[in-house]
């Protein structure tokens, strides 16, 4: 009996526990009606390392470019430890927007010599992250 009650106990406090991380999960869906609060949203998704996440706040284009780019320091790391990374120095970098032409506009953000520019594209209500390129 006391086994019983253990068990329940267990999977009770796993339950709960599941149940409190959903609830604090902060990925989407996000506002992407401008492209600073895309670029906010690409960035909050790329610190979960959730790849179906990041792909919610990109082109297939733009998340075909992330792939190409970022990809794992070994075969062993997964991309969700590699994206995070990215994530977190990409969010502690300086950033400058270009202007808006029609439906576009780039942004540009890291040191000088290696400068990494973004494109993000106007899809009717949705601003989404199309291309990336690593300075080289």
């Amino acid at each position: 009996m006391k086994k019983i009650v253990f068990i329940l106990c267990v999977l009770s406090t796993i339950h709960f526990a599941a149940n409190c991380q959903k609830k604090f999960d902060n990925s989407g869906p996000y506002d992407l009606s401008t492209p600073e609060k895309s670029w906010q949203a690409l960035l909050s998704e790329l610190k979960t390392g959730m790849t179906d996440s990041v792909k919610s706040v990109v082109t297939k284009k733009g998340f075909d470019n992330l792939i190409k780019y970022i990809s794992p320091s070994n075969e062993s790391e997964p991309f969700a430890s590699t994206f995070k990374t990215w994530g977190n120095m990409w969010a502690g970098w300086e950033i400058k927007w270009g202007q808006v032409h029609a439906d576009k506009v780039e942004l540009t953000l890291g040191p000088a010599v290696k400068e990494h520019v973004f494109t993000f594209l106007n899809a009717g209500t949705q601003w989404k992250m199309d291309s990336w390129f690593p300075g080289e």
